[in-house]
């Protein structure tokens, strides 16, 4: 087989490997972990936590490091490491392990004992070359310098074997509780208290360590369903130290309350569901971080009548409103059984307008029944006869006169004139004396002349259009047309309707 192939087939065992490891990691039915990538310089060094994988996608741009930066391999006959990336680390007083399976060439990794964040060359704690059979590196530490202690901070330093480069993968794995991360929250029963040791236990990327002003830290998750509306006391105790219990609903979202003291306790009213509790103990995470066994614990007790109504729950129809229980009015139309009966109560005349339900073509609106009053042209049927009525027409007409050589009205006369019309004389073309001329009916009469001056002086020519429109609002007005033919000949007369809004006149 080639050198080409070897490698290659080592690089798929190394990823096949990181892969296991890193599935590992994850807790199951968490979304996959972040990835922080590691900085150039030990200074800006991310803070990587065991939900996290440490990466950088090649460090072939990684610059050597600077004088006051390790560079000696893990023994005297090796190399010095290259293309270095850091990451920060805080002890859990577990061992910890860090590997860089994930890594696709061949790693060099240390870690130095960092107090003051500096990885001064004579406090390394670790270094690995190899893993055995592989090019990618592993190694465990001791975090802290006896299992009680915890908090201290520690750089994570990865770089080349050489000149080689490539992608980084960084993982940490420690022995810490099993329900040290939110998504494998352990399942606690009703009234029955679960002690669990959080030494070892860690933070997660976001987690809440507060309450109020206070912190806490090596946290762990539980995870409990209320069967149904009642009151809850979510309590937690330790031995070692206070504790501090926050409650969360299960479907997300910030915390509903929390606690701490010798007794941490939560009570809640609480309607059934899931809710994630988080048990930590009361301090900052430092190595006087007093941690062992915590004992964690919900009470509940069912409400039996929930809604304080004087209807138990086993008879009332809807425990959580007080305005729902037998022998209370229903009211109609709300969609609500007030009154337990099974169904909503129904009104038939729901706006009140004096007639029910289905004679009323509208229901919904008191001013649509029969017998109301249609208006015309609003579109809407007022009186449900199908249909909105029509406008009504104005009983108004023209009666004229003429003669010729020249051609000249003698006699102009609105018939059946009515108060509150309006009479617009309009004339275009020849001889025409005016463009328009308008005149308000004050009073209905039996008729009214309208020939002014004007009118009577004018001496129209041949092809001018005289028109008189009478136009009332609401109503449908009336036009007649005058078409000027010349001498000798009457004019061509044309009579229309005005429909109330039209801009132009139509046959009637």
């Amino acid at each position: 087989m080639s050198r080409r192939r070897r490698r290659a087939g080592r690089a798929t065992t190394r990823l096949a490997v990181a892969g296991v490891l890193v599935a590992a990691l994850i807790p199951a039915g968490s979304a996959h972990a972040a990835e922080i990538v590691g900085a150039d310089n030990y200074r800006q060094a991310p803070l990587l936590l065991f939900s996290d994988s440490g990466t950088v996608a090649d460090n072939v741009l990684y610059t050597a490091p600077s004088s006051d930066e390790p560079v000696a391999g893990c023994s005297a006959t090796e190399q010095n490491m290259t293309r270095t990336a850091w990451w920060r680390f805080t002890g859990t007083g577990k061992p910890i392990r860090l590997t860089t399976l994930a890594s696709d060439f061949d790693t060099v990794l240390a870690v130095y004992d960092a107090p003051a964040g500096v990885p001064i060359h004579g406090n390394q704690i670790a270094c690995n070359n190899d893993a055995p059979g592989l090019r990618t590196s592993a190694l465990t530490f001791p975090s802290d310098t006896a299992p009680s202690e915890r908090g201290k901070n520690y750089l994570v330093q990865v770089g080349s074997n050489g000149l080689d480069h490539g992608r980084i993968g960084l993982s940490a794995s420690a022995v810490r509780p099993a329900n040290d991360d939110r998504t494998n929250a352990q399942v606690l029963q009703t009234g029955s208290a679960s002690t669990v040791d959080n030494s070892g236990a860690s933070q997660e990327r976001g987690e809440t360590l507060s309450c109020g002003t206070a912190p806490y830290a090596a946290t762990m998750w539980f995870k409990w369903t209320a069967p149904a509306l009642g009151d809850a006391v979510f309590s937690s105790t330790s031995q070692t130290g206070n504790t501090v219990v926050t409650v969360y609903p299960g479907s997300g979202g910030p915390a509903l309350a929390c606690n701490a003291g010798s007794l941490a306790r939560v009570p809640l009213r609480v309607s059934a569901g899931t809710f994630i509790v988080q048990v930590g103990t009361l301090g900052a995470d430092d190595k006087f971080l007093p941690v062992g066994p915590v004992t964690t614990k919900v009470d509940f007790t069912v409400d039996p009548d929930a809604d304080n109504d004087g209807e138990p729950a086993s008879t009332d129809c809807n425990d959580s409103n007080p305005s729902i229980r037998h022998g209370l009015t229903d009211i109609p139309d709300d969609g609500i059984d007030q009154n337990c009966d099974g169904v909503d109560a129904v009104n038939p005349d729901r706006d009140g307008d004096g007639e029910n339900r289905p004679a009323d073509c509208n229901d919904a609106n008191p001013a649509i029944h029969h017998g109301a009053k249609d208006i015309p042209g609003n579109k809407i049927d007022e009186d449900c006869s199908g249909g909105d009525a029509p406008f009504p027409r104005l009983r108004s007409t023209v009666r004229s006169s003429w003669r010729f050589n020249p051609f000249h009205f003698t006699k102009l006369v609105i018939l059946r004139p009515v108060a509150g019309s309006r009479v617009e004389l309009r004339c275009k073309g020849r001889g025409c004396p005016f463009k328009r001329s308008r005149v308000k009916i004050r009073k209905s009469r039996a008729t009214l002349s309208v020939e002014s001056a004007k009118v009577k002086k004018a001496r129209l020519k041949r092809g001018a259009v005289f028109e008189v429109r009478i136009t009332k609002r609401g109503y449908v007005g009336f036009m007649r047309r005058h078409i000027i033919r010349g001498a000798s000949r009457d004019p061509k007369i044309r009579e229309f309707c005005l429909p109330p809004g039209a801009k132009e006149p139509k046959r009637c």
